[in-house]
């Protein structure tokens, strides 16, 4: 505790901060001139090694530091498994980090493009630290929606009282951790404030992030459970010194009720008994599909769901499986040997349903190793090389997508044209002025494989990437068809999959908790319900359009 009296540690502290934030910014203008996009990050690194050996080199034994070192290796050899499972070729194998460079490059993130800590995406403290930290923050410790029900008690006042509570109690822990122990108190504190503050600084998140990031603040929720633990023991003691030890047994049974409040009312959120929402979102997409099938998903949540069903024996979903015959569809040998190939693969290591059906999701559509293993796992054909793929940028001024029929069929061909660029008033890639990557793919693939194989979007996509006019609506899913046409069903298939394929287990359960967004994806399959009961109002059959509509109001 001497150094925490003395000026120079102080001193010592913002001088090697400043060297570490201004050599983070030099070496990145430098990285990105020369090309060397990492460079900010292992400047980074090496000025905080060189900070700790300066510092701490003649004051730890050599032999701490070569445990030091050896523990950081086999922390770091870790993440090694990746190269060893990705050269396997796995289903899911996403960056495919089978080489260093691919590896590097998974590590760093290189997908998601550039980042800078300087460059905020959001406001530091009101969004950042107030929305995403303060608020995951608190609700580790209690559930306030269960609360509030159970008690008939205002949630904001619960909020409010039960913040204190954590808040007062950790404080206190943390000042008797100083009185009883200032070296570790120092080091603890040094750890809280790089797990709190310092992260939120370097994740850097953004203003509309897809889903909640709770998760990577989970070392500061546990440092700030150990000072309310201490805080705990402290007060207990404090009371049986001052009061008497008969009070001081009724404030350990009240210490032993906060995480006994915490457990109760947290348990109904996340308890998965009978929880099916995840698992049916997936097997209903899937069986919406005729054979063979190639899908475009939009995200994670309309994605992750169709591979665990192709990829699990899940009891659940064993009896379950639906497979539409392809109709309008005219395998080529090429197709076929490409398709065969494709199911030998997945046959071998899939062990779920729908193993026909091609996922293809839109997001990573834009990296060159997820390009290759659609052509190369899944069977999907495209006349593009290895180096065509890498050299794939984002463009304007796309040439018409002219669509071929199969020779059985000529008159299923048909042609897109497309703007310049996309503009503000398009319907559609609003966020962009240009094509992406996964635009140019999209269309290269319904080019190669329409009229070889049933081709659909997921309802979930953002945009049907200027196809709105040749799309056909079946319920989750909307088929790529040649005739044009705004808001064109197949009221047939429509209804099948809505009343007799689809699975709907646990929305109607009240007993399985439904989040935020278990709410907003169920909500897809009220739109099919009210698509039907539109289709019946318009034809005059009011009676079906009403059970349609009342239906549909479950989901929405």
């Amino acid at each position: 505790h001497k150094s925490l009296q003395n000026n120079r540690f102080i001193l010592k502290f913002f001088l090697y901060a400043a060297m570490l934030v201004i050599g983070y910014v030099i070496f990145g203008k430098v990285g990105q001139n020369s090309g060397l996009d990492a460079l900010d990050k292992w400047a980074f690194g090496a000025i905080a090694l060189g900070i700790l050996l300066y510092e701490l080199y003649d004051v730890i034994d050599r032999r701490v530091w070569l445990i030091g070192l050896f523990l950081v290796i086999v922390g770091v050899s870790s993440h090694l498994y990746l190269m060893i499972r990705a050269a396997e070729r796995p289903f899911i194998n996403e960056g495919h980090p089978s080489t260093w460079k691919a590896f590097s490059d998974y590590i760093l993130r290189k997908q998601y493009g550039d980042t800078s800590m300087f460059q905020r995406r959001g406001n530091m403290i009101t969004h950042q630290f107030d929305y995403h930290f303060l608020r995951y923050f608190g609700m580790q410790w209690f559930n306030v929606e269960m609360l509030s029900k159970w008690l008939s008690i205002p949630g904001k006042l619960i909020s409010f009282i039960g913040n204190a509570i954590i808040l007062l109690l950790g404080v206190f822990g943390g000042m008797f951790h100083y009185r009883k122990n200032r070296h570790s108190f120092a080091y603890f504190t040094a750890i809280l404030i790089c797990t709190t503050l310092l992260m939120v600084f370097v994740m850097n998140l953004s203003s509309d992030e897809v889903r909640d990031r709770d998760y990577f603040f989970v070392v500061a929720y546990n440092m700030w459970a150990v000072w309310l633990g201490i805080g705990a023991l402290g007060l207990v003691r404090l009371i049986r010194e001052k009061l008497s030890q008969s009070v001081s047994y009724a404030m350990i049974g009240l210490m032993l009720a906060l995480p006994a409040v915490n457990f109760i009312s947290q348990y109904h959120v996340h308890d998965r008994s009978n929880e099916f929402i995840a698992l049916d979102y997936g097997l209903n997409f899937l069986n919406s599909l005729e054979e063979n099938a190639i899908i475009f998903t939009n995200g994670d949540n309309d994605t992750f769901p169709l591979w665990y069903a192709q990829s699990v024996d899940d009891p659940f979903a064993r009896d379950l499986e639906n497979i539409y015959p392809a109709v309008d569809i005219y395998p080529t040998p090429e197709s076929g040997a490409a398709k065969r190939a494709a199911m030998e693969y997945k046959n071998k290591y899939l062990k779920g349903i729908r193993k026909d059906v091609s996922v293809a999701n839109l997001s990573l559509l834009n990296t060159p190793w997820y390009i290759r293993q659609l052509r190369d796992k899944e069977g999907i054909l495209f006349n593009l090389t290895d180096q065509q793929i890498d050299d794939l940028v984002p463009f304007d001024q796309p040439d018409p997508l002219i669509v071929p029929g199969p020779a059985e069929r000529p008159d299923m061909s048909f042609t897109v044209e497309f703007p310049a660029a996309p503009s503000e008033d398009a319907l559609w890639r609003r966020r962009e002025h240009y094509y992406r990557v996964a635009d140019r793919m999209v269309w290269e693939i319904i080019r190669e494989n329409y009229g070889k194989r049933p081709i659909y979007f997921a309802v979930t996509c953002e945009s049907y990437i200027g196809l709105d006019q040749h799309v056909r609506n079946e319920g989750m899913v909307v088929r790529v068809v040649h005739t044009k046409g705004r808001d064109q069903s197949d009221i047939d298939r429509l209804l099948a999959n809505i009343e007799s394929i689809y699975q709907y287990r646990s929305i109607e359960d009240p007993s399985v908790y439904k989040d935020d967004n278990m709410i907003r994806l169920v909500m897809n399959y009220g739109a099919g319900f009210i698509r039907a009961a539109t289709h019946y109002a318009q034809t005059g059959n009011l009676e079906k359009a009403m059970r349609l509509k009342d239906r549909a109001m479950i989901f929405i």
